[in-house]
């Protein structure tokens, strides 16, 4: 990563949308995330810049299949570099990847798999409590 950044020229006062899983060499289990995430090592390596994570939790199978064969989009995590954010955020998304890993390549399935976050509706006359 530090070398692909360095690469891309200068990013301060950029946007940066972060798509990565910081992974072991093994690829099994994350490289980072108990203490700092990924999103977190690639805000320091671009000071200035304005770090996003998000995508990294849809599989790219499932981008390549396009809206059209989809029955519902999926949601996309995303968070941004604001520090308290960045706590309580952005450290989850890593981990939360891991599981559509595991439902997308292990479970000996198609790899097109999407998450969808959903509220009930409220009933009509049904007070929440």
């Amino acid at each position: 990563m530090p070398h692909a950044l360095r690469v891309a020229g200068p990013l301060r006062g950029k946007l940066l949308i972060d798509c990565t899983n910081p992974m072991s060499p093994s690829d099994d289990a994350p490289a980072v995330g108990h203490r700092v995430s990924g999103a977190e090592l690639v805000a320091r390596c671009v000071p200035g810049s304005r770090v996003v994570k998000a995508f990294n939790t849809v599989p790219a199978e499932l981008l390549q299949v396009g809206p059209d064969v989809l029955p519902e989009r999926p949601a996309v995590c995303y968070c941004g570099d604001d520090p308290r954010a960045k706590r309580a955020v952005a450290r989850y998304l890593e981990p939360f990847a891991l599981l559509v890993a595991e439902l997308a390549y292990k479970q000996r399935r198609r790899p097109e798999v999407g998450v969808r976050f959903l509220r009930p509706r409220r009933q009509r006359g049904k007070k929440r409590d």
